[in-house]
């Protein structure tokens, strides 16, 4: 557990137990962390979410992990999504507003097969003033983390290690320097996933990897006022970094 005062999960009904629906007890803790903005701490475990988590302003989603870490299902908090199979456009799994932090986490999609991979929305997505992404891993997100559908500033991306199948990072829209720290796009962090009966098979890492090729884009970036990347890469990629024109101007509206 992080060290000082937080709100618990556990205390709210989350029961970790990889099979019990989680969503109500986070969407309890997270609303009661909101007045004060306070911290909501997850423990290692495996938290079945069937809906969407919001953070709100000002508000830090935490689990265990410390620092930058490859996939384990097994190990440290696990976030196991199951929201907006084949719809792109629904809800994304974790919204982040001014000022909130998704900190510490795995995030795994069960339902994500190698051999059959169907679209999701956006695992994470931003709007708003300085929201943080941070220590987080991404196993197999159909499209990763997002900081431009919605107008922001002062993005903070730092130690995300990714499995993205379509979109890895999108930025549009930011009117205040966005930061990228230690992003890695890379197929491996769903091929060496650490499951209790073991990794991948090589037919099943085969099967990523050819659809990256075909069909990941890792970087696209838009309008942004201005960006530091740094330390940051894709591999196993259609395109690593992507940049685009869009008629939105940086400052959104």
């Amino acid at each position: 557990m992080a060290e000082g005062i937080a709100l618990d999960v556990v205390s709210f009904g989350a029961r970790g137990d990889g099979i019990t629906d989680d969503t109500a007890a986070f969407e309890a803790a997270l609303q009661a962390a909101a007045t004060k903005g306070e911290r909501v701490a997850v423990p290692a475990g495996r938290f079945r979410i069937d809906g969407t988590l919001s953070i709100p302003v000002g508000v830090t989603l935490e689990g265990v992990w410390a620092g930058p870490h490859t996939s384990m299902v097994d190990r440290g908090t696990v976030l196991l999504a199951y929201a907006g199979r084949d719809d792109e456009a629904a809800q994304p799994f974790i919204s982040l507003t001014h000022n909130s932090t998704i900190k510490g986490v795995t995030v795994y999609y069960p339902e994500q097969l190698p051999t059959d991979i169907h679209p999701y929305p956006w695992t994470i997505q931003g709007r708003g003033q300085h929201y943080n992404v941070i220590d987080v891993t991404l196993a197999n997100s159909y499209n990763g983390v997002d900081c431009g559908t919605f107008h922001n500033e002062g993005h903070h991306l730092r130690n995300v290690l990714a499995c993205c199948l379509r979109r890895g990072v999108l930025v549009d829209q930011c009117s205040d320097i966005g930061r990228l720290e230690n992003v890695h796009i890379h197929s491996v962090y769903w091929w060496r996933i650490h499951y209790p009966e073991g990794h991948l098979t090589r037919e099943e890492v085969d099967a990523v990897n050819t659809y990256t090729l075909e069909n990941l884009e890792g970087f696209i970036i838009g309008r942004t006022d201005w960006e530091y990347i740094s330390n940051s890469f894709v591999i196993w990629a259609k395109v690593g970094f992507r940049f685009i024109h869009t008629d939105t101007a940086s400052g959104g509206t």
